[in-house]
Order: structure tokens, then sequence, then C-alpha cells
């Protein structure tokens, strides 16, 4: 039920995104006197239809965005059909009649709402107060676990680099008091990155001071002291009807090792199931001091991987939202490093750093993932839900929008690239030269389609 919750949420969040991406081109086509012909709200069969004007509006069958059908397929097939070397004959409002500056304006006002619809729905996101995990201000170096987040013998962690040590605790950085990891983490997304940072640590009842200097992630540009928070091991709930359920587990239990490893923090645990599993032995201290061992077989996802059904304890806090002008501001630096980080992805595709299958999502596993974490957020709280809805919303809003200006044929770039030719040359294309670039886009999206059904198929099955 869940998951088909899930789906079914994030097919509605993507529709919306769609249809604002195409909403963009209705508004600005019809401003600069260009037909729009059909606008779908959905695909499909159609299940209800109405005119205004010179457009058809559709409702279709599948909630997955929609389509806006410009004026101009008639006049390319006609001259294709007679074999013209040109546009002999062109209809009044076909976008091959508009001056190449306004079908510019036109191909780029869909990403364009996107990006002001991001900008928007962002602003609540900042807005809204909200409850948030508020954990002690206790360390994990993350070389620890090398496995688990993805680091060679190679890598450089600069916590590790300073002299810090796992079970830390950190109690200031640059001489400012880190009374919990969040505050520690903000503190360090504040300061320069090119500079070391301070921390004063308490570490065996004795107080000392290390300095780290930050490293810069490549793919999304972000700066990382390969810093975590330190977790402890006590059970806070059990899903009903899960396994471990089942086998015996209850608030309050204290996991002392897992597959016969011992666990000190969280991480342990995500060790203890990396390999997937058919079995997990989990070795308790109940809250009156008992000792027992259980075994479960664990649920696992739709990828295949182990997911275990309980949590555990953490002290969760209420965050004050952000005023009005704060929130703006933060709406925009948020549009803006997305659209960085996005265009950041796509050199990894040529270098090989990532395979296009990873970055690339298929409508389902898009549909699912979006649902999934809303779902889950709304499970903490209305307003963690609402937020959430926001921040999703926000972040489809503006991959659609750099998506559609790669300038791949049929693509908004694409488009945009070819009418500013045109703008330069002064004259159209022929229409055998819009056929075949129609051709080659079309061959293009099939194949990017194909990468995101692979990736879709390798993560669910």
């Amino acid at each position: 039920m869940n998951m088909m919750v899930s789906f079914i949420i994030g097919f509605i969040g993507i529709g919306i995104m769609v249809s604002i991406h195409e909403l963009g081109h209705f508004l600005v086509a019809k401003a600069v006197s260009i037909t729009v012909e059909v606008f779908a709200f959905g695909w499909g069969k159609t299940l209800v239809r109405w005119r205004r004007g010179e457009t058809e509006f559709r409702l279709n069958m599948l909630p997955m965005g929609g389509y806006c059908r410009l004026k101009g397929s008639g006049d390319l097939k006609r001259a294709i059909d007679n074999h013209l070397d040109s546009f002999s004959f062109i209809e009044e409002g076909s976008i091959f009649a508009a001056h190449p500056f306004k079908r510019i304006c036109t191909y780029i006002a869909g990403p364009i709402a996107n990006i002001l619809f991001a900008l928007i729905v962002f602003v609540p996101f900042f807005l809204l107060g909200y409850m948030a995990p508020s954990d002690p201000n206790r360390v994990v170096v993350t070389s620890d676990y090398p496995t688990l987040f993805s680091l060679s013998s190679d890598d450089i962690v600069p916590a590790k680099a300073g002299g810090l040590l796992t079970g830390d605790t950190i109690l200031s950085v640059d001489g400012i008091k880190t009374p919990d990891f969040q505050t520690m983490q903000e503190v360090l997304a504040s300061r320069s990155p090119k500079t070391a940072a301070v921390f004063k640590v308490s570490r065996n009842q004795q107080e000392l001071e290390f300095q780290a200097t930050p490293v810069k992630e490549e793919t999304t540009g972000r700066i990382l002291f390969g810093l975590t928070s330190y977790v402890d091991p006590i059970v806070a709930t059990v899903e009903p009807l899960a396994p471990e359920t089942i086998a015996g587990l209850s608030a309050g239990d204290r996991i002392v090792s897992i597959q016969g490893l011992p666990v000190n923090n969280s991480l342990d645990i995500s060790l203890g199931i990396e390999n997937n599993p058919l079995e997990i032995e989990l070795e308790l201290i109940r809250a009156a001091g008992e000792r027992r061992t259980i075994t479960f077989s664990p649920y696992k996802n739709m990828d295949g991987t182990a997911q275990l059904q309980f949590t555990l304890q953490r002290s969760v806090s209420y965050h004050e939202g952000k005023t009005f002008p704060a929130a703006l501001k933060e709406s925009g630096k948020q549009v803006f490093a997305t659209i960085g980080s996005t265009f950041a992805l796509i050199p990894s595709l040529f270098t090989g750093m990532l395979r296009p299958e990873e970055v690339l999502s298929g409508p389902l596993r898009l549909s699912y993932l979006i649902g999934d974490m809303t779902n889950s957020s709304l499970q903490t709280g209305i307003l963690n839900g609402i937020r959430m809805v926001f921040y999703l919303l926000g972040m489809v809003s503006v991959s659609l929008a750099v998506a559609n200006l790669l300038p791949i044929p049929a693509l908004d770039g694409g488009l945009v690239l070819l009418s500013t030719l045109e703008l330069i040359r002064g004259r159209l294309l022929s229409p055998k030269t819009y056929l075949r670039i129609q051709t080659i886009g079309v061959y293009v999206i099939i194949v990017l389609m194909i990468l995101a059904v692979i990736g879709d198929f390798r993560y669910f099955f």
C-alpha cells in the first residue's frame, strides 16, 4: 500500500512540473502570436477535450505531465512531401512564420517557467518551521567506514588528516560552541571553505585542539570534512508485524553486535547488512539488563537490498522558519546551487566517473523516489511532509529546466540553438535539414530513455 501511495504522489508531482513547463511555452507562444494547436494535461487516451479559440485543450488518462503542440508540422510535411528545398508556403501562426527571436523566447519559456516555479516553492520550504534530529556533538570519522562512504585509500579525509577520531565530542569550531551535531554542521557550512577549521574536542576527559582543511567533492562541489553523527544503537521503534518484531526486538533494546561484529554506533549496523544477508543475527541488551540474541530474515527493498524495520533513539528539536526576506534569499541560493550541481554532473557522464543509468532516472523510479520521500516525511509530522513536498517540487522543477536546456535536438536547448543559427543566417534552414535534425533528436531521446529504463530495471530488480 505504501508503495502504491508513493507512486501516486510521485506521478502527480512530475505531472505538475511538466505542466508548469508546458504552460511556459503556451503563454509565451500566445504572446508572440504563435498558434498553439493542442495543450494537453497528461498522456495517453483523451478523457475530456474542449476548444477555446484556436487551441484544443485535452485531459488525458495518464497524469505524467503533458504537452504543448505548436502550429507548424503541416508546413514541414507539405514541404517534405513536395520535395522542396525551402518553405514555399507557411501558414499564419506557424512556428516557421515567427521571427527566430520569438521562437527562442517560446522555446526557453518552458525552462524559465520551471526555474521561476522553483523560486516560488522553495520560499515556503524555508518559511515553515520543522522538527529535525538533534544529535549529540559526538562524531564519526568517515574514513573508519570506507565502504559505506565509497572512499578509497587515495581519498583525503580532512578530519582524519587533522587528527580527529571517531567518538570525539566536538565542543567548538573556530571558537563557536557546538552543543549538538546540527549546530556544528551549520557553523562549518557558514565559514570560508578555503581555510582550516579549528576543532576543540573532548577525548578521554581531556580537551584537545585540532585543525582540518576541507576538500571539495568533484561531482557536486560540496565542501567536506569527513564527519558524520555518532548515533547510539538503542532501538526507538519497531514496525508492527516486521520480522524484527516477530523475532522479539523491542524499544529500549541496545544492539551490541550484528552478525557477530561489535556495534558501537548506527554505522556499525549499516556495515553489518552491507552484503544483503539472508539472515540477520543481533545480540541485544534489554532495558532490564538481560542479554539475548535474536535471528530473523530481513525485509527486502525493491532493489533487493536488506532494509531494517526499526529506528534508533534520536533527540528531536523544533527549528523556527526563516523570515520572508531570508526565505526569498535562501530560495534563490538553493535554485542556483541546484542548477550548478546538476550541470556539474554532466561531465562525469563523459569522463566515466558515473554511468548514464546512475544519473538518468526513468519515470517509474523518479515517481517512486519522490513519493517515497514525501510519504516518509509525512509520517514524521504534517509540517515535515509539507516542507518535503515543496522541496521535491522545487528540485524536480530545476532538474527538468536544466535537462531541457541541454543542446540536444528535439529538446528546448537544441531548438534554441537552431533558432539562434537562423537568426545569424537571416533565413530558415531547409525542410530536409529540419527533418534530419528531428530524426536525430528522436533517436537521442530513445537512447536516453533506454538508459533510464535500464537504470530503473537495475534499481527495482
